[in-house]
């Protein structure tokens, strides 16, 4: 993305170089100058040029950072110099009667190059002058590069300053190590000290001396107390007052009779009753004549059963049998 920008500004520039060399007949030729009449708005067109290709684009991209802008304002700045490179070299190849087309050709390339690379600075050569129209064109190559790197120099000494000036100042001191000692709890008893050190076995200079007594160790100084904090009032919310509850009095449930106890029954025997019936005499069976078959052998003719045959039982009685009460 960033090289795209170096492809943009070259051929806008030369975009803008050939719309001056629509304006015959070209001024600044290879070969020499050649007169004509530069009106006013060519003068002002390519005062504009110049200014912008020479001065506000190379600052524009030192500051924005716009690298590769800027190498595209230099490769047309770099233009100027080519056919001065490579022309001088063909001018004898030139002069001679059997010139080769290829080297034709290349002529024709370069001092085309030259022609469309200083057409832009002719109405200001107009103003100037023509040999510092012709040098104009050479200025935009350097420029460019001079500017953005001074630009850039200079932002990196400022950066170095601003970072030297928040920098910390390094000091030889140690730094100290800040210890808290622990807080004494109760009181303190120490154990006294003998001042006098035994003498070594064999030396006399070492008798009665007295040990330095060791430094008094200040006094622990009482913590300050903070201050407790006070217990903030709690509020609570009020609580809903009970509401009475009514109390519906007991409907009258309907009154049931008790219940009589039963007493236990005992074994009903029924009274003896005396059923007398007839005594029926049993005999030998009479003699009965043959039973002639009838005459319509379809129809059974049965005869009726005799008296003595039938048992007659007594229709049973309605009236209930009548129990005493029990024993």
């Amino acid at each position: 993305m960033r090289r795209d920008y170096f492809i943009c500004v070259f051929l806008l520039l030369i975009a803008v170089a050939l719309s001056f060399v629509c304006l015959l007949p070209v001024c600044y030729a290879y070969d020499g100058v050649i007169a004509r009449e530069v009106g006013i708005i060519e003068k002002i067109a390519s005062i504009l040029f110049a200014v912008v290709t020479i001065i506000a684009f190379p600052i524009l991209t030192a500051v924005k950072k716009k690298f590769w802008a800027m190498l595209g304002n230099a490769a047309f700045g770099l233009l100027a110099f080519i056919p001065g490179i490579f022309l001088p070299g063909m001018a004898a190849k030139l002069a001679a009667p059997d010139v080769a087309i290829t080297t034709t050709v290349k002529a024709f390339f370069f001092k085309a190059i030259y022609s469309m690379t200083y057409a832009p600075f002719v109405g200001l050569g107009s103003i100037v002058g023509d040999k510092a129209g012709q040098f104009l064109p050479k200025l935009i190559l350097p420029l460019s590069l001079l500017i953005y790197g001074v630009v850039k120099l200079f932002r990196f000494y400022k950066e170095a300053y601003i970072n030297e000036r928040l920098a910390p100042v390094p000091t030889n001191e140690s730094p100290t190590i800040r210890t808290r000692k622990p807080d004494i709890l109760g009181t303190v008893i120490s154990a006294p000290v003998n001042n006098k050190t035994a003498p070594e076995p064999g030396d006399e200079t070492k008798t009665n001396i007295r040990v330095p007594d060791p430094a008094p160790q200040p006094k622990p100084q009482p913590r300050p107390q903070q201050p407790k904090p006070q217990p903030q009032p709690q509020v609570r919310a009020p609580q809903p007052k009970p509401q009475p509850q009514q109390v519906k009095a007991p409907e009258p449930q309907p009154q049931i009779p008790p219940k009589q106890p039963q007493k236990p029954t005992e074994g009903v025997r029924a009274p003896n009753i005396n059923i007398s019936f007839d005594a029926i005499p049993l005999g030998a069976p009479d003699e009965k004549p043959p039973i002639s078959a009838p005459e319509n052998k379809d129809v059974i003719q049965l005869e009726a059963p005799k008296n003595k045959d039938v048992i007659i039982l007594d229709a049973p009685k309605d009236k209930p049998i009548e129990l005493g009460p029990p024993k």
